[in-house]
Parts: structure tokens; sequence; C-alpha cells
């Protein structure tokens, strides 16, 4: 099981409820913009404004098949381990 370290970026990540949604939404299933943005009823710029900050904290991964112009995004794995698990061994840093 690996550990999920917060610091202060990743506690204003995740108090954003929008940035929440969205991964609880990839924590489902693999999805593209226009998905989430239908999904939680925003706009796909707004949408991709939420992506590129969860991508820059390495929560998520973008997914691009080869030979294909069609991008999903999916979570990490220690994401995925939060959404999945009671206990996740968890490391915070307020520095």
């Amino acid at each position: 099981m690996k550990t999920l370290h917060i610091d202060r970026s990743l506690i204003k990540i995740l108090s954003s409820s929008t940035k929440f949604n969205v991964l609880k939404l990839l924590h489902t299933k693999e999805q593209n913009i226009k998905h989430l943005a239908r999904q939680l009823n925003l706009s796909q710029p707004t949408i991709i404004g939420h992506i590129k900050e969860l991508q820059k904290a390495n929560l998520i991964i973008r997914k691009q098949r080869e030979g294909r112009i069609f991008v999903t995004y999916t979570i990490t794995e220690p994401i995925h381990q939060l959404f999945n698990t009671k206990e996740l061994p968890v490391t915070i840093s307020l520095q």
C-alpha cells in the first residue's frame, strides 16, 4: 500500500468541491473532458482548468492511445486507494 503525502497545495486542491467531484467521477472509470463537463454541468474550458491543476499535482493521469486523438483521464494509484480503503497511510507537511 502506498502512502499519500498531503501538503498545503494538496489540501487546497481537495478542498475544491469541483476538483473532488472530478476525482470521484474518475474513480469510477476513465473519462474524457466532454463527459466530465456534462456530468458536472460545467463548461469544457472550466473542466480543462481543473484537470490541469489535478495533473500538476499528480492526482490524475492523461491517457491517449497510440494513433488516436481521443484523450481520457484517470486517477493515480494513491487517489484510487484513498477512495477504496478505510485506512491509508498519510503524511502531512504544512511547510
